[in-house]
């Protein structure tokens, strides 16, 4: 039996305030790619869309980090449908937007980008309409800029023109400029816990979503894509529960987040 953590998202863990488990943020936002770039990097339009684990119509607050300052934007009555996610060992269901434009005084990279406040309509999962307007928190980044790299687990097709534009507004920075060796990391594990192997007779791989917090504490362990096998599914979880993380750090900040634990079942 094989596990491994294969990915992390572009979400925050679990504050006290939330309802919802496996999400910190009624949205988060993902794919942001340049429209008609003016160099590999840069642009003065991006493409993007609004994520979450279960359909819902979303209000959103958004803010970028880009290397022509800060800017912000909001949107309303987007609408998240349910679509599937592929991984190299299974797939399970998410939510998506359809593809959003937002348009930028001049031309830029885009560093980072996320979902500062949002509120949601019509999410019949994760509880999130009964909390109003909600203040998400800063999730982990990569150390590239959110341009260079996306959040599902494999590449998609590339999303399609956006049917308008919001104009992104200049803004002041959210905190204070801060230095230190390693401003931007992802969550990590740090000691796997390795189950115990289940003759199922096939090979079957589980992944499970781990919400860790600031201090690499496993806060809620989800299973996101099954096994076919129910005895398998709670051996997962429970191996992605006990194993141990470490959390984070955006802006040289300490930050929880979600790892993508996955479990193979007799890879032969």
């Amino acid at each position: 039996m094989k596990i491994a953590v294969i990915g992390v998202a572009f979400i925050a863990a679990l504050t006290t305030r939330a309802l919802a488990i496996s999400e910190s943020c009624p949205a988060q936002i993902q794919r942001l790619s340049p429209i008609e770039a003016t160099s590999a990097k840069t642009a003065s339009s991006f493409v993007y869309e609004l994520d979450a684990v279960s359909p819902r119509t979303i209000d959103a607050e958004i803010i970028a980090d880009t290397s022509g300052g800060w800017f912000s934007w909001s949107v309303s009555g987007v609408e998240l449908a349910k679509v599937a996610r592929y991984t190299r060992w299974g797939s399970y269901d998410d939510a998506a937007s359809p593809p959003l434009g937002i348009a930028f005084p001049s031309a830029v990279l885009v560093r980072h980008a996320w979902v500062v406040s949002a509120k949601s309509a019509g999410d019949r999962v994760m509880g999130w309409d009964a909390q109003g307007t909600y203040q998400c928190p800063l999730p982990p980044f990569s150390p590239s800029s959110v341009t260079e790299s996306v959040g599902l687990p494999l590449p998609a097709a590339p999303l399609s023109p956006p049917a308008a534009k919001v104009n992104a507004v200049a803004t002041a920075a959210p905190f204070a400029p801060a230095d230190c060796a390693v401003p931007f990391a992802a969550v990590a594990v740090t000691d796997p816990t390795v189950p115990p192997a289940i003759p199922l007779g096939y090979r079957a791989v589980a992944l499970v979503d781990v919400t860790v917090d600031a201090q690499g504490r496993v806060v809620d362990a989800t299973m996101r894509a099954s096994s076919g096998s129910k005895t398998a599914d709670e051996v997962a979880t429970q191996s992605a529960a006990t194993s141990k993380y470490k959390p984070g750090i955006s802006y040289c900040q300490p930050v929880g987040g979600h790892a993508l634990f996955r479990a193979d079942f007799n890879p032969g």
